[in-house]
Formats: structure tokens, sequence, C-alpha cells
């Protein structure tokens, strides 16, 4: 049983590869279920079928499985606001509609 968590670092995602057109594979899967944290796959690894020349260097990395570090998260900072439960008063006075109704009371005529 495995302590240890890694994650998968894929570094190549492409093959060179020699064989016939109707020999050319859709897909080649490499299974990496055996591999540890740290451990390394290489070309070299990859079982394909004997029609098949891979053409990378041999020694070339296709994976590893690398320790993800998480970083402690600080958290966020409380910030009071005051007043803010209430809503903010931008004007206090008449509607226009209702100050257009009523006559200056205050021109002498």
């Amino acid at each position: 049983m495995r302590d240890e968590e890694g994650v998968l670092e894929q570094i190549i995602r492409e093959l060179e590869i020699l064989c016939e057109p109707r020999e050319i594979p859709d897909v080649i899967n490499v299974d990496v279920s055996n591999l540890g944290v740290h451990d390394v796959l290489h070309i070299s690894d990859i079982q394909v079928d004997e029609k098949i020349e891979i053409l990378n260097d041999p020694d070339t990395v296709i994976c590893t499985v690398g320790i993800v570090k998480e970083e402690p998260v600080a958290a966020a900072p409380v910030v009071e606001v005051e007043g803010a439960a209430e809503p903010e008063v931008i004007g206090k006075g008449k509607k226009e509609d209702e100050a257009a109704d009523e006559p200056d009371k205050g021109k002498k005529g």
C-alpha cells in the first residue's frame, strides 16, 4: 500500500515511429499504474508491436510522478464596514413632481 500521493507529469505526448501505413496505431497505451513518487518512464519502457519501430531516443523521458507541495492558504482578512446593513440615503426632500405642484411660498409678489 502506498502512503505517498503524487501527480503524473506527462513530458512528451507524441512519438516518431516507423511502420507500414496499415500498421499505424491510433494510440499507444502506456501503463503507469505501477509508478511511484519520483519514478520515471522512458521510451525504452514502451512495449509496441514488433512491426512498429520507435525512432525517438530510448532514454527520452515520457513521464514522471512528482509530489504536489500544498502551500498553506491564508484566511481572507475580515473587513467590517460600518452601516453596511442599512441602505445609503442619497438625498432627502420632495420628489420633483411634488415640488412642481406646490406654489413658491417664500416669494413676494
